[in-house]
């Protein structure tokens, strides 16, 4: 019968010893340059966020800015209106009529949407001339929604004033942010298909 021989381990030397099977300190470093720009972008959301809602509560904001745009948007309305037949005269921030009165106060001169939607196009990397796009484009449809919203909300003061609150503080609120939000997601889908397609040879 033949004897088999024994076999010795050899030790593995340090330089080849097994790799662990998952790194934090490598995934760390392999991903940093792919999450930087995501990273940058949301920390500029915010920080841009952060100081307009510190800005909004300002007298100079409130007095310079706030106003005369809440002024703006009274009178505009009133004017749409008068011509739908409802004989209302607008009084610096106030919408009246024999029948309803309505103060444009803060939240209902859309600033916020838009400055939120501003800021995320901005601050997204893409061509200066989608961006132009993208702001003018969602400018005129916040400025037509808020339009429609304060024209509703009068509506809904002379022919339905028991849904006047719940319009005015649950659903316009709610449905002005979700579509400012959802209309920044659509150019961020118009922006990478853009690109896409121009990759392509």
């Amino acid at each position: 019968m033949s004897k088999r021989k024994k076999t010795k381990h050899r030790p593995v030397p340090k330089n080849k010893a097994r790799k662990p099977f998952f790194s934090l300190r490598k995934w760390w470093c392999d991903g940093l340059g792919k999450r930087r720009s995501f990273v940058k972008f949301w920390l500029g959301f915010l920080g841009i966020m952060l100081l307009f809602y510190i800005l909004n509560i300002q007298p100079f904001y409130i007095k310079n800015i706030q106003g005369p745009i809440g002024v703006f948007f009274a009178h505009l309305s009133s004017g749409l209106l008068g011509l739908m037949g409802q004989g209302t005269v607008a009084e610096g921030l106030n919408i009246a009529s024999d029948k309803f009165s309505l103060l444009i106060q803060n939240g209902c001169d859309a600033i916020a949407p838009t400055v939120l939607v501003i800021t995320g196009i901005l601050l997204y990397p893409a061509e200066r001339r989608k961006k132009l796009i993208g702001i003018m484009t969602g400018l005129l449809f916040l400025f037509v929604l808020n339009l429609f919203r304060i024209v509703s909300l009068f509506f809904a003061g002379v022919y339905a004033p028991g849904y006047f609150e719940f319009l005015h503080i649950e659903f316009w609120q709610v449905v002005f942010i979700g579509l400012s939000i959802l209309y920044f997601f659509y150019w961020l889908n118009w922006v990478t298909k853009a690109d896409s397609h121009a990759q392509v040879p």
